[in-house]
């Protein structure tokens, strides 16, 4: 062996003692550096510590598992812990109701395409805090546009989604066409920092609308189709409603008729009864009876146009309420005196109020079907 190397030190081996007496450093064990699993602060993990130092994140698995739960695409900028991972729409939805996230803080998700906004400014964000991310008006949590500007409120139930903008050409990745025709599939919103690639607000709506057309005329469908034209009615099936409508005819035969015998024997039995009382003690005996006077016919009331304005007068008043349920009943009042009223009592713009009411009611069944859904 050569007698520079230094000499194998096996597991068994001991530390080799310094010049005092004392173990060698070198021999010490070194402590683990392990990334925290919420953070990535680099820690010493010598298997007994519970706690990160930096974020306090508990390393137990129950921990880690109701993380896992509340993680979600949406970010808040915190110098203190930069890496914190993202939580959920539904976290963050409870955590704007405890105040710990205001108008003031600083996000990004899906609504922002994951850039750096304010909350109040964030698409899907802002209305929960009572403001619209558009107009800064006054909205309601609930809400499903914008009373002010009509801007979407839209919502992001799915925690996988990053909502990042399509991807597009830029200047120098090709001619300067199709650079241009890249850039015109776009809608972008406005910054603090300029243009940005638009939110899928709009996409949500078209989608649940689609959604809600396709569910309706499926409904429609099923409701007006008949066993008969069903494609997978088998033979069997075919013959044994076969036989059915046989006995169902059959039965509906004898039933007819024993009413029609029936008939028959209590007519005979009505004349003969009449015959025998009309000759009693060989006097015949008139069998004519007493007039029955004829009822008097009531005049029937003339309809009152004045009646019609005041139901006309009526829906106006419910159409202008802001109870869907209002509404649609002075729609329906407006449909009836269309159809019945004298045309002297209609008013001159009454189709268009009924086409611009009717929207209106439409708009509120397609909302109350996506809160319902949401």
């Amino acid at each position: 062996m050569n007698s520079n190397e230094p000499p194998i030190q096996t597991d068994e081996t001991e530390a080799r003692p310094a010049s005092n007496g004392e173990p060698c450093a070198a021999d010490a064990p070194q402590p683990v550096l392990r990334p925290c699993p919420y953070c990535g602060h680099l820690g010493e993990n010598d298997g007994v510590q519970e706690q990160c130092s930096k974020c306090k994140g508990w390393f137990e698995p129950l921990s880690r598992q109701a993380s896992q739960n509340s993680m979600g695409p949406w970010f808040f900028h915190d110098d203190a812990v930069p890496f914190r991972p993202g939580c959920s729409y539904e976290t963050l939805r409870k955590l704007i109701n405890k105040g710990r996230v205001t108008g003031e803080t600083i996000i990004r998700g899906p609504g922002t395409n994951q850039f750096w906004v304010y909350a109040r400014n964030a698409p899907g964000v802002a209305h929960l805090m009572g403001l619209c991310h558009n107009c800064g008006s006054e909205a309601t949590e609930n809400a499903f546009l914008c009373e002010h500007c009509g801007a979407a409120f839209p919502g992001f139930k799915d925690r996988q989604q990053l909502g990042l903008a399509p991807v597009r050409l830029l200047p120098g990745q090709a001619d300067a066409s199709n650079v241009a025709a890249s850039a015109l599939h776009s809608d972008p919103g406005e910054s603090d920092y300029g243009p940005v690639a638009p939110t899928f607000a709009t996409a949500n709506v078209e989608a649940a609308t689609a959604y809600a057309e396709r569910v309706t005329s499926d409904r429609q469908a099923r409701n007006h189709e008949t066993i008969d034209e069903s494609p997978e009615l088998t033979q069997a099936q075919a013959t044994r409603r076969e036989r059915q409508h046989g006995r169902m005819k059959m039965a509906i035969g004898l039933l007819v008729f024993v009413i029609i015998a029936l008939v028959i024997a209590i007519v005979a039995l009505v004349l003969q009864q009449g015959t025998a009382s009309a000759t009693v003690g060989d006097q015949p005996i008139s069998n004519t009876a007493a007039p029955v006077p004829e009822p008097i016919e009531e005049p029937i009331a003339p309809i009152v146009e004045g009646s019609w304005s005041q139901r006309i007068a009526e829906a106006n008043r419910l159409i202008e309420s802001d109870d869907p349920a209002q509404v649609e009943s002075g729609l329906a009042t407006l449909i009836d005196a269309k159809a019945n009223a004298p045309l002297a009592s209609l008013p001159a713009d009454l189709d268009e109020t009924i086409s611009r009411i009717s929207e209106r009611v439409d708009e509120d069944r397609l909302r109350k079907f996506l809160d319902k859904n949401d």
